[in-house]
């Protein structure tokens, strides 16, 4: 009996000799799981606009799995470096979309369908008709920017003249008339490096192609851009040029340059994106009191609308992407109000996601009353790479006076059939 309790007693003694060993091995097992390295995954993201390094480093902090790499390339090359890497195969995920390139790759399949993502909640209703307005009311990108053009003045100088800001185009030519008279350059601009300001140069015409009952007529034969209401418009716009009214310097100079320009009271207004206020420098009122007004480009104050590219800085998922989940990731994290504030103080830029505060952009106050204005859509004219240069070349031309009102109406009539 007393032999069988002993071994009753080894037994069990062993068993529980064993289970340390199994929960020790288990427990050892598990510790060597943990210290296993899990994969990284890494996001190529590729965009002509400057992105904050904060950005990738609060982005890795959060997930510490995901790293996201960014290649910034130069915007006039963008859309032809794009196009041969995914060609080449070269690992392509997040991708900035220039609007001539929007249509046509959502088209193809190339962009991921965004639309019943729930970050696009984050962002600005205007803005996300914006986009979907580009691609038959489905979403592909997020737009990541909005653009709002107007006019800074040089208040100094205008009350020196005693004058008004000018609230429709009449009072527009007659103001820079007297600055001209003074031997003060009425409006410059900065023509080198901001490819929409030719466009807005343009308003006067571009404001037809905004006018729904003028297209449709347009359409039908009943008007023409060689019609007499196109022709005095051109004529206006040969007018500005042809008397000095904006300096012609304009076309080589940079925004810096041009925002230089003005500062130094070489001329009384100076055409620019609300996004200027980063040139504008925080001692700005000890060389100029600067205002800023809508580009008074209508005969009729009431019909003014102020000129903006809601849809700017397009941001869209590769479709070919093996890492569709970590981008999707990395699009929600972008739509945030603290990603997005972040962007904003970094690159002074208007946000478009919903919630963030603008308090820190210098002289907001003053594009304010603009960004609530009625507007005009600046980006349909960017249908395509040749629409685009065609339109900057003509602007160009009529600066530089080597073309004709009648080519310029002839341009226009081919122009809009183009976009059509």
């Amino acid at each position: 009996m007393v032999k069988h309790f002993r071994l009753y007693i080894l037994a069990a003694f062993l068993l529980l000799v064993l289970c340390g060993v199994i929960i020790f091995n288990t427990i050892q097992f598990a510790n060597e799981l943990e210290q296993e390295p899990v994969p990284g995954k890494e996001i190529e993201f590729m965009h002509w606009a400057y992105f904050p390094e904060e950005i990738f480093e609060a982005f890795h902090k959060e997930f510490p799995n995901i790293t996201v790499n960014y290649h910034r390339y130069a915007k006039e090359n963008y859309s032809e470096i794009i196009r041969l890497k995914m060609l080449s195969g070269e690992q392509t995920d997040v991708i900035g979309v220039l609007h001539e390139d929007y249509t046509q790759y959502a088209d193809k399949g190339i962009l991921n369908d965004l639309t019943e993502k729930p970050f696009l909640n984050a962002y600005k209703p205007d803005v996300r008709n914006a986009v979907r307005e580009l691609t038959a009311d489905r979403e592909y990108a997020v737009a990541y920017r909005s653009v709002v053009y107007g006019i800074w003045y040089n208040q100094i100088l205008f009350s020196k003249l005693n004058l008004e800001v000018p609230l429709n185009f009449n009072q527009f030519l007659a103001v820079c008339n007297i600055f001209k008279i003074h031997d003060i350059n009425p409006v410059v601009f900065g023509g080198r490096d901001d490819e929409s300001a030719s466009d807005v140069y343009l308003l006067r015409l571009i404001d037809l192609f905004d006018d729904g009952d003028w297209r449709y007529q347009y359409g039908t034969g009943i008007r023409s851009f060689l019609d007499e209401e196109s022709q005095k418009r051109i004529g206006e716009m040969f007018y500005l040029t042809g008397n000095g009214y904006i300096a012609p310097e304009s076309l080589n100079l940079t925004s810096q340059q041009a925002f230089e320009y003005f500062k130094q009271s070489r001329a009384a207004m100076l055409i620019a994106p609300d996004y200027s206020i980063n040139l504008a420098g925080e001692d700005m009122e000890k060389v100029v009191i600067p205002g800023v007004g809508f580009i008074p480009y209508a005969d009729e104050e009431l019909k003014t609308k102020v000129p903006v590219r809601k849809a700017d800085n397009l941001i869209a998922v590769y479709s070919g992407t093996g890492n569709t989940d970590a981008c999707m990731q990395f699009m929600e994290y972008l739509s945030r109000p603290e990603t997005a504030l972040l962007y904003s103080q970094k690159t002074f830029s208007f946000p478009t996601v919903k919630g963030v505060s603008t308090d820190h952009l210098l002289y907001n106050s003053l594009w304010e009353p603009l960004r609530k204005m009625e507007s005009v859509s600046m980006d349909f004219l960017y249908a395509s790479d040749a629409v685009k240069n065609s339109l900057q070349k003509k602007a160009r031309l009529i600066l530089a006076k080597v073309t004709t009102p009648q080519e310029t109406a002839e341009f226009f009539n081919n122009l809009y059939h183009r976009l059509q």
